[in-house]
This record gives structure tokens, sequence and C-alpha cells, in this order.
């Protein structure tokens, strides 16, 4: 509660602090008025009457203007109320100058017109005016002024648009006009002038990235001259006429795709709880039932029957290390306890000699003297009974930690671990490899599902990403909403969580591969064995009286994970002289149950070689509502700062 209080404290504070920074200087545009006057020789004089809002304090404006055909741009004013503000000032964006001046500057696609200014908090009208040149087209029957009177380079929203387009003289009955809009939800409508000269255009909520376009044709024969107009050969209003029919057209389509847009979305929403659940289910449930498939045609362990609970004996002679490979959860599930389990198989049968001693190890700094159990060890390797390469790895390792000496203490290997975690890491990497190619070479695992499984985490990546891809390239700007970018984005989404689900599956092996016939047998009976070896400490009736099957009891107790337990039974069970005739049993009858010098040796060298660090890396034009349209001039956008 109180961690909480304190947050929404600090949230307020800093909220206060850099609020009013962050909002410093912030313009809308409520309004916008563009007056179009055709001169008599065919340029075009406008006027925009642009209303800023002002929230901060603001020095600079201006308008970017596009033009394109051989068109230029000439005569450029702004004012004020009527006050004429100075020419000749910067026209670089964010420059300052001098209170009621402005400059322009050519642009690769156009023209820039900067104006400086002084406001804050306050409502401001700048009226920008500029001559279009070679900008009319003129036909031999007709001209055609097609404008945008409001541009998509703008940042912010304007709240209303007003456009008045005048002709030289009147032509009553012979002018037409149309309205264009990239985005046509700006309540567009144009009309003409009942006089004849000209026409009006009228448009709301004109977001940033919109454009508004007025495209007026009328008789050329009203013009004196073409001196300023761009003179096209041919008549021109066939065209144009087919031009606006097909862009009413492509309206109608628009408003036809706006309906069942909007009928989509509602079926959507009225039905989101069942398609949320249905696309959960698609993104989960073909994995689950390709993993099922997989696991009931190769995962699925054989029925091993006739097991007893206990079985008090080894059941055959395999090493230590491989029988635990052997009863793992999956195939290539090796531990430090396997490597310790060799390492005393190997004392067992006479290649290491151990005798068990007391080390004096020194703690604290080194204020403290302890004495610990140790084994000193002796390399002499049994010729009579060959190494496998998983027992060798682990043989070298014993005589690489000696460092050459016949006789070392098995802490000295522990500090050899230590010091070269690289070389140690690598060793257990090898003894872990050649354990797994022993276990194969046996037949106790099948791993055919691996073909199968990794077919089926291909192809769920691949659809993925495909759909991934395809998203955004299906995506077709202005044709309301991308449905089929929708639709692949979902096919990716539900392919995905399937891949995720299908490569948790592999990873997990346990789903694709299984036990043998043969190896599952062995292994029931192994497990047999292991949960004798946990339990016997409490049984009356399991007390072995071989020395060699109690030193068999310690090696895969070893490699089982249960020695403890193993030397728990021996202190109770064991025969009196089993620490003076085994080489493996170094017992402490004075201490607790289990402890000695077994124990410890068996927790370091388990311990130790896990651990080694690995290597690091690195229509009809009488007026109306609006159309597609796109093919007018001018427009661009503006700002402020």
């Amino acid at each position: 509660m109180r961690k909480a209080l304190a947050t929404l404290v600090l949230s307020s504070v800093l909220l206060l602090l850099f609020a009013p920074s962050a909002m410093a200087q912030v313009f809308t545009l409520p309004e916008a008025s563009v007056d179009i006057q055709v001169l008599g020789d065919g340029r075009v004089r406008v006027t925009e009457h642009l209303t800023y809002n002002f929230s901060g304090h603001f020095e600079g404006g201006y308008r970017e203007i596009p033009l394109t055909g051989g068109s230029f741009i000439d005569d450029v004013t702004v004012s004020e109320g009527g006050e004429e503000y100075t020419p000749g000032a910067s026209a670089e964006l964010g420059s300052f100058g001098a209170e009621g001046s402005f400059g322009t500057t050519p642009t690769a696609t156009g023209m820039r017109i900067v104006w400086h200014y002084r406001a804050d908090d306050e409502r401001r009208t700048f009226d920008v005016s500029y001559t279009l040149v070679n900008f009319l087209a003129v036909y031999d029957d007709v001209a055609d002024l097609n404008l945008k009177v409001w541009g998509p380079e703008w940042s912010v929203t304007l709240g209303r648009l007003n456009a008045d387009a005048t002709i030289p003289r009147p032509a009553p009955d012979q002018v037409r006009v149309w309205g264009h809009a990239r985005l046509l939800d700006v309540g567009g409508q144009t009309e003409l002038k009942s006089d004849g000269t000209g026409a009006t255009l009228e448009a709301s909520d004109v977001e940033a990235g919109n454009w508004v376009e007025m495209r007026l044709v009328f008789p050329s024969s009203v013009l004196k001259n073409t001196s300023g107009a761009k003179v096209l050969a041919g008549s021109g209003l066939e065209q144009i006429l087919a031009e606006e029919e097909e862009y009413a057209g492509l309206v109608e389509i628009d408003e036809a795709k706006r309906a069942r847009d909007e009928s989509r979305l509602q079926w959507i929403l009225d039905h989101l709880a069942l398609l949320l659940l249905a696309a959960l289910a698609a993104a989960a449930l073909p994995a689950l039932v390709t993993g099922y498939f997989i696991w009931r045609n190769y995962g699925k362990e054989p029925t091993v029957t006739g097991v007893p609970e206990h079985t008090f004996e080894p059941p055959g002679t395999d090493p230590p290390a491989l029988v635990a490979a052997l009863i793992a959860p999956t195939s290539t599930t090796v531990s430090g306890d396997a490597f310790a389990a060799t390492l005393f198989d190997l004392i067992r049968r006479k290649h290491i000699d151990a005798q068990w001693t007391l080390t004096e190890k020194r703690t604290w700094g080194g204020l403290k003297k302890d004495d610990v159990s140790d084994l000193v060890l002796t390399l002499k390797k049994n010729q009579k009974d060959p190494l496998t390469p998983f027992e060798q790895e682990v043989y070298d390792a014993v005589e690489y930690a000696s460092k050459d000496d016949d006789r070392f203490h098995l802490t000295e290997m522990k500090d050899q671990v230590k010091e070269h975690p690289t070389h140690f890491h690598e060793v257990f990497t090898d003894f872990k490899k050649k354990v797994g190619n022993d276990v194969r070479s046996r037949g106790w695992w099948i791993t055919k599902g691996l073909s199968t499984t990794g077919w089926a985490v291909a192809i769920a990546w691949l659809i993925t990403i495909g759909a991934a891809v395809m998203a955004p390239l299906a995506y077709q700007e202005g044709t309301g909403v991308p449905w089929a970018t929708l639709a692949w984005v979902a096919v990716a989404l539900v392919a995905g969580g399937n891949a995720v689900l299908l490569t948790i599956f592999i990873a997990n092996r346990k789903g694709w591969e299984k036990r043998s016939p043969e190896g599952a047998q062995q292994a029931a009976e192994w497990s047999s064995f292991k949960q004798f070896l946990n339990d016997f400490a409490g049984m009356e009736e399991a007390a072995p009286g071989s020395i060699e099957i109690w030193e068999q009891y310690l090696c895969y107790g070893i490699a089982f994970g249960v020695s403890e337990r193993v030397l728990e039974a021996a202190q109770l069970k064991a025969p009196p002289d089993l620490g003076d005739r085994s080489s493996v049993y170094w017992i402490d009858p004075h201490g607790g149950i289990g402890s000695g010098g077994s124990l410890f040796a068996i927790t370091s060298l388990s311990h130790a070689i896990q651990t080694a660090a690995p290597p690091s890396s690195t229509s009809s034009g009488g007026g109306g509502g609006f159309s597609g349209g796109g093919g007018g001039g001018g427009g661009g956008g503006g700002g402020a700062w």
C-alpha cells in the first residue's frame, strides 16, 4: 500500500514538473479558407487564410508547396490583419527573424514560404498569397484548374476548410466543379455559384495526412490570353468527364467497401469472445493434435509386465553410467553422478587404487585449519579389463589432474577443475557424448520420431514467417480496413503459436523418442533395483553378505543419485570388515549415517565436474459531394515553431 502511494505521489510530481515543458508548444488549426482567382492570362492567384490557435510561445510558421509539370510560384506576400510582412527574411525551418517578416526559398519539389512573428497562447490568422504560373491547363475547349486546396503534409487536423474559386468572366451553365479527397470522411461539398463566376468548396475535420482537392472546369474562351497558363492541344472536356466518372465509380466502390467494413467490424465485435476462443484453439490445437499423434507412434513407451517392486541384485553387468542413461527421462541425460560412478567403478575394478586419508584444509582466509576426509588415488590400469571410450575419458581426466604423479589426493582434482574449467568442461562434454554413443549402439532408445517432428516444426515456422512477410506486402493504402493484411497477421499469430508449442515439444524429446522393447524391459528391471537401493536401509530381510555385491550397490547408487541411502544401509547392515576389505567403502562408524570418505569423494567429484564452466563466446460536374481524384497540383503542408 505504501509503495503504491509513493509511486502515485512520484508520478504526480513528475507530471507537474515535466508536463508544462512537454506541452510548451502546441498549435491547432481550427479553420482555413482559400481564395482562388483565375486571372485573365491564365495565372492563378491563391490567398490562404490560415487560422492558428497557439498554446505556448511561437515565432515562426511555414508553407511548403509542391509543383510539377513546369509550374512555378511568383509574387509571394504574407500579411496579417491587412498589415504586409516585409520580405527578405530567412526561410530556413526553425530559424528566427524580425517580427513581421517573411522569406522564400526553392525546394526540390516546389517552394517554401516562412514567416516570422511573436505569439503567446493566442489565436492568429495569417494570409499567405502567391501566384501559380503555368499551372492552369488550357485545352481548345475548356480550362482545367485542379488544385489541392489542402495538402497531406500538415501534421495536425484542420477543423474547417472553405475554398472559393472565381474565373475572369461569368460563364453561366458552362462551369463544372468536383471535390476530391484522399479519405472521404471530411463531409465535403462543392457548389457552383449561381452567376456562373466559379464555385465553392467546404470540408471539415481534415485529418493529418489527408488532402482535399478542388477541380474547376470552365470554357477557355473566358480567358483573355494564355500567357500564364499551360496550353495543351486538343479538346479536354471529354477526357475530364471520363476521369471524373471513373473517380465517381471508385467512390461508389469505396462506399460499398466502407459499408462492408462496418458490417464486418460490427460482426467481429458481436462475436469477439467466441473469436478469441477460436483463435486460442487454432493457435494450440493443431500442435497438440500433431504432438499427440507423434507421441502415439514414436514416443509411447512399450508396456512392460512381470517386474517386481524391488530387485535385490543388479539385473545385469552394464556399467553404471550406461544404466543411469537407460532409466533417465531422455536418451541424452547424463549427469555428474554418472562421471563419479564411473570413477568409483574404475576403483572397484582395480584400474585405480584408492586409500582413505585426512587432508588438512585452510578456511576463513587461512585463519582456520580443518582435517577433511580425502582419497589418495594411484593409477594402475587393469590390462585384463579393457576400458570403454567413456571410461577412458574418466581415467584420462584423473591422469590429467594428477600431473603425472603416481599418487595424488582427490581434493587436488577439485582444485584442478577450478583451475582448468574449460578443459574439464570439454572432458565432461566428451564423456556425455561417448556415453550417448554407447547407449545408441545398444539399441535401447528409438529416435525415429525426430524426423517427423522436425518436419512439423519446420512447416509451422515456414507458415509463420511466410505469413509475416505477406502481411505488409498485402497492405494497400486507401482501401479501408486492410482485411488481407489482417488475415495474414492472424495466420502468422496462429501458426506462430503452433510453432512455439511444437518447438517446445521437439526440445522435450519425450514426445518423439522411446525405449525399444528390450530397452524398456531392462529399464524397468533397473528401476526396480534403484527402488531397492533407495528403500533397503529400512528393509530387514535385505542384507547381502558379499563384499562384491556391496561395492556394486554403491557404484550403481552413485549413478542413480541415491549413494547416501546406500551408505546408510552399509553402516546398518554391511559386514563389520567392509571398510577393511572394500576398495570403495570408507565409512566413519562414529559419524552420522552415511558420513565418511566415500560420501565426501562422491559429492565432491560429481559437483566439481558438472559445474565446470564452458568456454566463453561471443459525374456531372454541377457540384455535390467528393470523390477520389488525386491529380491536382499544389497542396503540400506547413506548420509552426
